[in-house]
């Protein structure tokens, strides 16, 4: 149904913007994108990154998004409003979405309610989080690429 591989990966650093409770999430992406090119730092951000508390995505409740921003391709001073969050490194289950937004949650379901219980893997403590390869500024909905990372225990 989707395609699901397991990959080690190296922690990474995120400039982000800090959550705020009742903000959409459109309002968090332009904010966040406001303060990346009010500091300048475009030249050293990779791709979007939208993290979520493992919970909340494991219950398909995707409203409650802890970050938005960008990965940091090199080292780079941060200010107000943004923070500098780490993804912790280690295994992760990736999972490649192509299409809507709003069909994310169907692959949530069968990522946490098939293929976990199928593979025989188990969930370790840590954010789920979603990289987008390319935006609704550049491709058709149905050409959306999002990679959604599970964190994984040790084999």
């Amino acid at each position: 149904m989707f395609n699901i591989s397991i990959k080690e990966m190296f922690p990474r650093h995120l400039a982000c913007l800090k959550h705020e409770e009742d903000s959409a999430q459109s309002d968090r992406v332009a904010a966040a994108e406001k303060a990346i090119s009010d500091q300048d730092l475009w030249r050293v951000c990779g791709m979007m990154v939208a993290t979520y508390d493992q919970n909340s995505a494991a219950g398909h409740d995707l409203s409650d998004q802890s970050n938005v921003g960008w990965l940091l391709l090199d080292r780079a001073d941060v200010d107000d409003p943004l923070d500098v969050v780490m993804l912790p490194g280690g295994r992760y289950a990736v999972l490649r979405h192509v299409g809507p937004y709003g069909n994310l949650t169907i692959a949530y379901d069968y990522l946490y309610n098939e293929w976990l219980d199928e593979s025989g893997e188990t969930l370790r403590n840590g954010p789920t989080f979603e990289m987008y390869l390319n935006t609704p500024e550049q491709v058709a909905p149905e050409e959306l690429i999002t990679l959604i990372y599970v964190p994984l225990e040790s084999a």
